[in-house]
């Protein structure tokens, strides 16, 4: 499902949900994908996971209960530490997809772009998710992007060599370390923290799409390339 904003611009994904209208506010009901892009209009988005409540640009994100952190069956102070790792490791893919976007040079140029400004906005997505659940078990997101290089799992490789192959090869090493950093989180979430387990594996989900699209586009480039 997708909602667009009042330009007609496609703003969120969603697998599956529908749109609660009231008569003061309109609210919307989704399985989450990029519950941030909701955050439009006063719109207030729900899931079975967590509640954002919006009053013009702000965000709220509720801290979970009581016995809502107390059920999860793993150190919570070690997971949100992960969890931050995780967050660091969303902001740094996302600056290199976004960055590479602008600056990547050569064959089957338009694709590329198209496809390194949409893994962008997803990993800001991702790093919305996470920031969700940091505050839900009670701890804080990282504050100063500086931090980012000292928490990340899978670093930063800054597109200084604008040639297409080199910035797909790039977000590829990205996202295989991403799909590593994930498939970890999952092993050590399964049966002790059922939400923070199903946030992994939706993430885990569209870092695995990521890797298969860069790579299809890597072989097309390398067919044009062969083919001149």
């Amino acid at each position: 499902m997708v909602i667009n904003d009042s330009t007609g611009t496609p703003r969120a994904r969603f697998m599956a949900g529908y749109i609660l209208h009231s008569s003061s506010r309109v609210q919307a009901i989704f399985h989450y994908r990029e519950p941030f892009m909701v955050c439009r209009h006063g719109y207030t988005y729900i899931s079975s996971r967590s509640i954002f409540s919006c009053q013009s640009t702000r965000l709220t994100v509720k801290t979970m209960g009581t016995l809502g952190r107390k059920i999860v069956g793993t150190d919570v102070k070690d997971l949100v530490n992960l969890l931050n790792k995780a967050y660091s490791d969303e902001w740094l893919a996302y600056y290199q997809y976004w960055i590479g976007s602008k600056v990547v040079r050569g064959p089957n140029k338009e694709a590329v772009i198209a496809e390194l400004t949409l893994h962008a906005t997803e990993e800001l997505a991702h790093a919305t998710l996470l920031t969700t659940r940091i505050i839900q078990l009670g701890g804080t997101p990282v504050t100063k992007p500086a931090d980012w290089y000292k928490l990340t799992n899978c670093g930063y490789e800054a597109p200084d060599d604008p040639f297409i192959v080199k910035v797909l090869e790039q977000n590829i090493k990205g996202e295989q370390c991403a799909i590593k950093t994930y498939n970890a989180l999952l092993k050590k979430t399964k049966d002790k923290d059922p939400v923070s387990y199903n946030m992994f594996l939706t993430i885990l989900s569209q870092e695995v799409e990521h890797e298969e699209d860069l790579q299809a586009l890597l072989e097309d480039v390398e067919i044009i390339m062969k083919n001149k």
